[in-house]
């Protein structure tokens, strides 16, 4: 090609370039940069689009420019209204990218952060379509003819956008995989490492089992538990903690029924049974998403409150977040190069920057993809799989890394320092001592004859008073609190002076220490309690992070 112009493989170089007149910098990650812009075509036609743009050249084959072609590969395939329209690859400004519609709107993370909190119809409407999505992705032919078997593996709220016109869009097949590899990938995977937001994993991705659709309906369970009761069903969740629920079902049970305990009562019983059985432990008890899909069908035709297209168009929606950009307000022919483009650095933020967690041999052998994947909308939910478990992984291998590191040899000891030999000392010679004159032995000392002895004097005896008696204090009788604990599953003990107490009715007292028991004995919580008389104390354990707090 000529000086100053770039191709990717497969572009007729003879056609007309397209321009790209950039409006604003959307977001921002380790992978590069996301802009709205115009796309020119040739003739004329203009379209609203997003443009993810990595921070590689594109003359080198790195992966990541071939994930992105992996990504638009896999978006063109599925052909779903709930899936981002992709337009081309392209290269603006030496960079390339990936062009996707731009769809106007939030996504669920922000949706779910607001006080006007997206209703529970508007809900389960959404997720009917992100349920679609799903099976279409495990079940549409590819070029072969054979079924894709695609497995999204990153299902989260920031994934789900919801436009203003009520569309619904599942964003980033970044990080898809093909469960049977019937999908063509340039990028190729590797195994002992996983990828995915750790909060929305299933269990089976913590251990050998290959990549499956029933982790995907998980992923959408959390997503609903999300939105219908305002947390996470796992809070400040980290890799230990995920791994001993991934293996430990009773566990898992435990922390389960505790979080569904926290929706609203008023929640429709039919709804939170699909809940419960999507947030299943073991993915065959799990629905498929095309069950998940009728069965929220349903559900939306009979919950009340406005369906998703009316409450979009009522809704007032912010307008869409942007952070500067190098390329804002510059138009851009497709495939040149600026002569300034090189000389002001990309901002390096992996804030938000999708990490494969290595994980210890054995554990774990899905395949691993790409970074952070297409974005296209108005917050910083473009920037691709926010997994944020760099940090996090890196505190798992270093854990496992301790208990199998070997000590290091001992330093060999210094040599002694030498020791200065004194030179031999001659003796001075000898003086002749004088003898001693020998003195006269002393006359013998007669004895004197002692004294005799006092004669001894008679002693007083003194009568002793008469002692009062004391009558015995009765003892105070003794007074309890109470002691509670949620959940009832955890068992507890107070431990004090007067001896170890269960949960119940406590003698009075002050520091009592607390200690409990998930299931491996009982362990000192770090917490001490006063119980006061007829008062009840509260003890909330956290089954996932194997902590007790007090409250009264």
């Amino acid at each position: 090609p000529a000086r100053g112009r770039f191709m990717i493989t497969g572009m007729d170089p003879h056609r007309q370039q397209r321009q790209f007149v950039v409006h604003h910098c959307l977001g921002r990650g380790g992978y590069g940069e996301v802009y709205r812009a115009t796309m020119v075509s040739p003739g004329g036609l203009r379209s609203d689009v997003a443009v993810k743009l990595l921070r590689v050249d594109v003359g080198s084959l790195d992966d990541a420019v071939r994930r992105l072609r992996d990504e638009g590969r896999m978006l063109g395939l599925l052909r779903h209204p709930g899936i981002l329209r992709v337009h081309d690859l392209a290269v603006l400004d030496g960079r390339v990218g990936l062009v996707t519609e731009y769809v106007e709107g939030q996504d669920l993370s922000a949706l779910f952060d607001l006080h006007d909190r997206i209703p529970t119809r508007c809900l389960v409407e959404a997720a009917a379509v992100v349920a679609d999505v799903l099976d279409v992705a495990w079940s549409r032919a590819s070029d072969n003819g054979r079924p894709m078997h695609l497995v999204h593996r990153d299902i989260k709220p920031s994934n789900i956008r919801i436009g203003v016109h009520g569309e619904v869009k599942v964003l980033d097949f970044g990080i898809a995989r093909s469960a049977s590899e019937q999908v063509d990938r340039e990028a190729r995977t590797g195994t002992g490492s996983t990828v995915g937001s750790l909060a929305y994993m299933a269990p089976e991705r913590f251990t050998r089992a290959p990549a499956a659709p029933a982790a995907d309906v998980f992923g959408l369970g959390c997503v609903l538990y999300e939105g219908l009761s305002g947390r996470r069903l796992f809070v400040d969740a980290v890799p230990v903690d995920m791994f001993r629920l991934a293996a430990e079902p009773v566990a898992y049970l435990a922390h389960l029924e505790e979080a569904l305990a926290e929706l609203p009562n008023e929640l429709d019983a039919e709804l939170a049974d699909l809940l419960r059985r999507m947030l299943a432990h073991a993915a065959g008890q799990r629905p498929t998403a095309s069950e998940v899909r009728l069965a929220c069908d349903a559900l939306a035709e009979r919950l009340p409150g406005p369906p998703l297209r009316k409450w979009v168009r009522d809704r007032e929606w912010p307008r869409a977040s942007t952070i500067p950009g190098f390329l804002d307000g510059r138009t851009i022919t497709e495939g040149t190069v600026s002569t300034e483009a090189y000389a002001v650095p990309i901002v390096d933020d992996r804030s938000s920057e999708t990490f494969r967690m290595d994980l210890p041999p054995g554990v774990i052998t899905s395949d691993t993809a790409s970074e952070a994947a297409v974005a296209s909308a108005g917050r910083p939910w473009l920037t691709g799989f926010a997994l944020v478990l760099g940090a996090l992984a890196v505190a798992l291998v270093a854990w496992f890394a301790w208990g199998m590191r070997t000590p290091p040899a001992p330093a060999p000891a210094p040599a002694p320092a030498p020791v200065p030999i004194p030179a031999p000392v001659e003796p001075a010679p000898a003086t002749p001592v004088e003898p001693a004159p020998v003195q006269p032995e002393p006359a013998p000392v007669k004895p004197v004859p002692a004294k005799p002895p006092p004669a001894p004097q008679p002693v007083p005896v003194v009568e002793p008073a008469p002692v009062e008696p004391v009558e015995p204090v009765p003892p105070e009788p003794v007074r309890f609190g109470v002691v509670r604990v949620e959940p009832a599953s955890v068992r507890v003990e107070l431990r004090g002076e007067g001896g170890s107490h269960p949960a119940g009715s406590v003698p009075s007292g002050s520091g009592y220490e607390l200690y409990a028991d998930f299931g491996q004995g009982m362990k000192p919580m770090g917490r001490y309690v006063d119980i006061v008389p007829d008062l009840v104390v509260t003890v909330r354990c956290n089954v996932l992070r194997y902590t007790c707090d007090v409250d009264r």
